[in-house]
């Protein structure tokens, strides 16, 4: 297995990161295992990975691996999921 190693993939990768992706789409096509691994946290790099048309398949990210979230689909919460026990008024400090 290859590893290419880079800090992070914005939502606009720059020209070394795009001929990373390049590079690992080369050797899958030819059949040799190889894997993108980003370091730092990025809140939103698969939305960025979608947005680029690249497959999360042939990247991972440290923080997603060594948490076991490689694979999370999270959801969406909206304001009636939340409790308003956890809401307290900023002037007393008692929960509203």
């Amino acid at each position: 297995m290859y590893f290419f190693i880079t800090s992070k993939i914005d939502s606009l990768p720059s020209a070394i990161e795009l001929a990373m992706i390049q590079r690992q789409k080369l050797f899958t096509k030819h059949r040799v295992p190889a894997l993108i691994v980003t370091r730092n946290f990025v809140r939103d790099l698969h939305q960025n990975m979608k947005k680029i048309g690249y497959d999360d398949e042939f990247q991972v990210n440290m923080y997603d691996y060594f948490q076991g979230t490689t694979d999370y689909e999270g959801g969406t919460v909206n304001g009636g999921q939340l409790s308003a026990g956890h809401w307290r008024d900023l002037g007393t400090g008692q929960p509203q």
